[in-house]
């Protein structure tokens, strides 16, 4: 039993790999001594000519850098970018002035003519005694026919004025008010309000053959409103012979 020394070149190992239908399989990748590795030829390289010499480009041109804005400079574009946008309005808002201010002096106008002219029948329907409202109700009876183009003759009486006006109902308030005025009571306040009642009935009358346009006119028609009217007819009062003494004929 001596001793056997055994180096790497006197032994080989190896591995089997499995496959399907072969079973285990001999694969040794170390190669046998007597091949060499073949080396990578090396690849000619192609060289390009040299273009001609080209003139060095320009040195780039640098630009001063800008100064930051101060905060004064702000102030200032701030201010005048809030002037610009305020005046922008303020012209359009002048322009639509220019355009609108005959309109709205129009309407001021026609407001204030409707409004005098419902005052002024407030204040005949609810001021003075019951004749002198009554002898108001008429007077807007003959008030609409003016603003409408159809006065009646300043010496007519109420009867002719309703007859040349026409309707039933405007010649029905003439005749109340020739009786309530010339009647020998007062009207009391339901005959007041009820005179009333039959004075809307013949301006309602006197406005319903017409338009739409010619009823606005009516209403802001001023002519109405500077006619001079005579005052109101009032019962005569009977002397008082109690407190004129009577002269005695003493001749004989």
């Amino acid at each position: 039993n001596g001793r056997i020394d055994v180096k790497g070149s006197d032994v080989a190992a190896w591995t089997e790999v499995y496959l399907d239908g072969r079973g285990w399989t001999r694969y040794n990748p170390t190669p046998e001594k007597d091949k060499i590795a073949q080396q990578p030829q090396p690849q000619p390289q192609t060289t390009t000519p040299k273009a001609a010499d080209q003139p060095p480009p320009p040195p780039p041109v640098t630009r001063p850098l800008a100064e930051p804005p101060t905060s004064r400079s702000r102030t200032h574009k701030k201010k005048s970018d809030s002037s610009s946008a305020f005046r922008i309005p303020v012209a359009a808002i002048a322009k639509a002035g220019l355009v609108l201010s005959p309109l709205w002096i129009t309407g001021l106008v026609a407001l204030g003519i409707i409004t005098m002219k419902r005052r002024r029948r407030d204040r005949r329907r609810s001021v003075g005694t019951g004749r002198e409202r009554i002898a108001g109700g008429w007077a807007e009876v003959s008030d609409l026919a003016v603003d409408l183009g159809r006065p009646s003759p300043r010496q007519a009486t109420r009867r002719e004025a309703a007859s040349l006006l026409g309707g039933p109902e405007v010649e029905r308030v003439a005749e109340l008010a020739d009786a309530a005025v010339f009647g020998p009571t007062q009207p009391n306040e339901g005959s007041v309000n009820g005179y009333w009642t039959h004075v809307d009935s013949a301006r309602t009358a006197l406005l319903a053959p017409l338009g739409r346009m010619q009823r606005i006119r009516a209403s802001i028609n001023p002519s109405s409103l500077h006619t001079r009217r005579r005052p109101p007819v009032r019962p005569a009062r009977r002397a008082q012979s109690a407190r004129t003494p009577v002269k005695k004929d003493t001749t004989a």
